[in-house]
Formats: C-alpha cells, structure tokens, sequence
C-alpha cells in the first residue's frame, strides 16, 4: 500500500513539474483569419506554437490589376515625357491624369488563384468577384512641385487652381483616374518595374482615396541617345493596401519593410522587399479621337514657363496662321483654367465644354468667347 501511495504522490509531482516548465506567453492581436480575436492572457508553449503556425503571413500575389487597360491621349502624355527628356531627366515631374473608368464584365480566373498552392503554400489574391475596370485618360495637370534632390522624389505643393481642375473636369465628367510620375530610380532600362518606396506610400494612399481603380503611370528613358522615353501602368496590390492599413509597413530607404516576417514560400520568409513586389500591372493603349492636347509652355508649374497671357497670345496668331477653328486653341487644360479666369459669364463655361465634347464630330464656332479672349490677351483679329 505504502508503494502504490509513493508511486501516486511521484505521478503527481512530475505532473506538477510538467506544468512549471511550460513557458507562459503574454498574447497580442492576429493577423489573418483570427483577425480581431484576442489571443488569451496566458498560454501555453504548444497552444503558442500552433497559433504561430496557424498565423503564418504568406506573400498574396495579384496577377491581374482591378484596372485591367487605360487608353492614354497621345498628345498629352507625349508632352508630358518630352518636357523631362528635355530637362536631361534633371527635372522629374508628376502630374495628375484625369479620364473616365468603365466597369467591364466579371473576368473568370483560375481556381488557382482563389486558393493556396499545396507545394508551395503561395497565397493568391481572390480576385473572381472583383469589379474590373477601363480607364480612358484625357489630360494631364501638373501641379505645383519640387523635386528633392537628397530624397530623389517629386514633393507636390499647394496650388490653388488644382481645385479649379477638378471643377472643370467634373463640367466634362472627367476625375482623377490616376497620376504620372518619373523616378530617379527607373531610370535604367530594365524588365522590372521599381519605384522609390516614398511613391509606393503615395500609390496606396491614393488608391484608398481615390479608388482601387486608380493607376500610376511611371515614365522613364528608353534611349537617352534619341530621347525615347518609355512608360508602364501598374497599381499597388490589395496585399499592399492591407499590410499598409494594419501599419506593417515601412517605407524608408530603397526597399519596403515589413515589420512581421513574410513567408515568400512555404520554409523562406523576408522583411524586405523591392517595391516591384507589390505592383499589378495594367495594359496601356493609345485612345482614338480625343480632342485634348497640350501645349508645353502653357504649363506654369514648369521651369521657365512663359506668362499665360503672351503665350495664349502667340498660340492665337499661330492658329489664325494655321486657319484652325478656334475652339482647337481652348483644348488645353492649362489654357482653360487662364480662359476660366478671363471669363465672367457662367454660360461661357458651359458653351465651351458643349463646344469641345462635339469635337472632332462638329465644329462649334464662339465668336463671343473668342472676341473676349482675344481682346484680353492684345490678339484683335477674328478667325
């Protein structure tokens, strides 16, 4: 009887000293599934380490962009890119674009995109239910701007006549559907797409603000000996959008950092990422018949730009010379918010939308608008 008691009173005591030796762990917040489930003050080594596993972050990879194709005017993105060349890529810029988007039909995708590979543990972003879209980008206004020659980035300024450009956007049913930049760090021809992690920041904050439909236009030398310039459309991924939202990310010095360790596949993970990793490309296509150009010294936000009134002044004669219609002189952003200003009658605004929405189809003469115009600027003879 005595044994039988002391082999008890010994299963008892390693049981008790089982207990002691397991490590207590003071719990945090999840991250995927288990996300907004307290973790429990308290628990065990292995309750720790099966919640770990459970919790893993996987790289999400987006192999389709929500805007699948933006159709670009020519003109505009042509002047845009000329204008840097010019500069010798020393004075990069960044310019808002504004157009319209278009839902397309739902797009059926692999079952393997909606699931986890079982070798490889990659995740794929579901993209089966999402709401794809079209741009179609008019003109580009390019703010008041800076570029910080320490950080290599364009830091945008206050300018008072932005909100005048989205009002006049709003007149033709236009928004802002995304932005262009250039960057230093794209500057090389290369197969991969990189940016600044500063323009990845601006890219998700935009697409928060603006829409997930919302794209960046990266301009950057294709031969600098013949002054070719190339461009790509991309979007910041919805994995992206999350880790920023749940502040997992920082974006100091060349690459992003992640402050939790992501599994790139099913044994490696990273903390560190080129800003490539979370794009999702979109299809760029010239669009066909849009009136709008843009005329390079028109831009005040630029270096050296010409007064407004002297230069609408000398786009006047040249288009008299031409024998273009007046209207054509009006197809131009930057002309229309100085014409907005000139312009007393409210109707005025309306009559010169009317009159380019009709473009190239009719040809709408505004003999009012032009007398006034004219006269204003020291240009008296009639088209």
């Amino acid at each position: 009887e005595d044994e039988e008691e002391d082999e008890e009173n010994t299963v008892e005591d390693e049981t008790k000293e089982n207990k002691k030796k397991e490590i207590q762990f003071s719990g945090g917040k999840t991250l995927n599934e288990n996300k907004g489930k307290e973790i429990p003050k308290q628990i065990t080594f292995t309750e720790y380490q099966q919640l770990k596993n459970a919790n893993k972050l996987y790289f999400e990879i987006q192999r389709h962009a929500v805007t699948q194709k933006i159709h670009i005017n020519e003109h505009i993105l042509t002047n845009f890119g000329e204008y840097v060349v010019k500069t010798g890529f020393k004075e990069p810029r960044m310019g808002y674009v504004y157009g319209t988007t278009e839902r397309l039909p739902k797009k059926n995708v692999s079952k393997k995109e909606a699931k986890h590979t079982e070798n490889k543990k990659e995740a794929f972003i579901n993209n089966t239910q999402w709401n794809f879209q079209k741009g179609e980008a008019h003109f580009i206004y390019e703010p008041l701007q800076r570029y910080d020659t320490k950080k290599e980035v364009v830091i945008e300024k206050k300018d008072i006549n932005l909100k005048k450009v989205d009002r006049i956007a709003k007149m033709f049913g236009y928004k802002r559907i995304g932005w262009i930049i250039t960057d230093p760090n794209t500057m090389t021809m290369s197969t991969t797409t990189s940016l600044k992690p500063f323009y990845l920041k601006r890219m998700i904050k935009m697409q928060e603000k603006y829409g997930e439909e919302f794209v960046t236009l990266i301009l950057r030398p294709y031969d600098v000996k013949v002054n070719h310039f190339s461009v790509e459309a991309v979007q910041a991924s919805k994995f992206a959008v999350e880790l920023h939202k749940k502040s997992l990310l920082s974006y100091g010095g060349d690459k992003v950092k992640s402050q939790e360790d992501i599994y790139v596949s099913a044994n490696e993970t990273q903390d560190s990422f080129e800003t490539g990793w979370f794009f999702a490309h979109v299809a760029i296509a010239k669009s066909k018949d849009s009136p709008w150009h843009a005329r390079t010294n028109m831009c005040q936000t630029r270096t050296n730009s010409v007064a407004p009134k002297k230069q609408l002044q000398t786009y006047l004669d040249r288009q008299y010379r031409l024998g273009s219609p007046f209207v054509h002189t009006l197809c131009d952003i930057n002309v229309l918010v100085y014409a907005f200003d000139v312009l007393t009658i409210s109707k005025d605004y309306v009559n010169i939308v009317q009159a380019i929405k009709q473009l190239p189809d009719k040809i709408v003469p505004l003999p009012h608008i032009q007398h006034v115009l004219s006269t204003y600027v020291g240009f008296v003879t009639d088209f």
